[in-house]
C-alpha cells in the first residue's frame, strides 16, 4: 500500500488505513505530519471520521477546557503584545529616538536692548557652522536688557573660543551660558 500518491498528498488507501488504524508508528506519524499543513487531506481526512471516532469530552470537563483555552488565549496575546512593546522600545533606543544629539546645548546670551538680536546673532551661528533655535527671550533690568535662550547644536562637544569671542563682541561682553539640555542652569 502507497501511503502517498504521486502529487504528495495522502492516497485513498491511507486515508483509509489511517483511518482504520491500521499504519504502523512510523506511517502514522508521517501521515499526523502531513495532515499538520495539509488543508486538503486535512478536510478529507476528517470527513472520513464518524461519531464514534471522534470522541466527545465529558460535559463536567467543558468549563474546564474551555477555561484552559481562555488562559492560554489571553498568555498569549498579552505575551505577544508584551513582546512587541519590548521591540519596539528596544528599536526606538537603538536608533536614539527622541534623544538630543551629542553636541545639542542651551545657550542663555544677555544682550542690550539695541541688538538686533533677530539678524546679529544668526550670522554668527552660520559663520561658525552652529544651528539654533530662539526658544525663549526674556527682558530684564527695566527692559534694557534682553536674555535670549537658544536650542543649538554646535559642531563640536565644546563652544570654541572663537564662537564666544564673537557672542561676547555682540552682547557687549554680558553673560553667556552653555549648558546641556535639562540641566537646572538651562531652565
Amino acid at each position: 500500500m502507497e501511503l502517498f500518491d504521486v502529487k504528495g498528498c495522502l492516497s485513498e488507501e491511507g486515508l483509509q488505513a489511517l483511518v482504520g488504524g491500521q499504519l504502523d508508528e512510523t506511517q502514522r506519524l508521517e501521515a499526523a505530519e502531513h495532515l499538520a499543513y495539509c488543508d486538503h487531506c486535512m478536510d478529507r481526512y476528517t470527513a472520513l471520521l464518524t461519531d464514534d471516532v471522534l470522541e466527545q469530552p465529558p460535559r463536567s470537563a467543558r468549563g474546564a477546557v474551555m477555561g484552559t483555552i481562555w488562559i492560554r488565549l489571553m498568555q498569549n496575546t498579552w505575551g505577544r503584545a508584551a513582546v512587541a512593546t519590548v521591540a519596539a522600545v528596544l528599536a526606538l533606543t537603538k536608533l536614539h529616538f527622541g534623544a538630543m544629539p551629542e553636541n545639542a546645548k542651551v545657550l542663555r546670551i544677555t544682550v542690550p536692548e539695541d541688538v538686533d538680536y533677530e539678524s546679529t546673532l544668526p550670522d554668527v551661528f552660520r559663520a561658525h557652522h552652529v544651528t539654533a533655535t530662539l526658544e525663549k527671550v526674556r527682558t530684564e533690568s527695566m527692559g534694557t536688557l534682553f536674555e535670549l535662550t537658544y536650542q543649538v547644536n554646535l559642531p563640536s562637544a565644546v563652544p570654541s573660543k572663537a564662537l564666544l569671542d564673537d557672542l561676547r563682541e555682540r552682547n557687549g561682553n554680558l553673560p553667556i551660558l552653555f549648558t546641556n539640555p535639562g540641566d537646572k542652569d538651562s531652565l
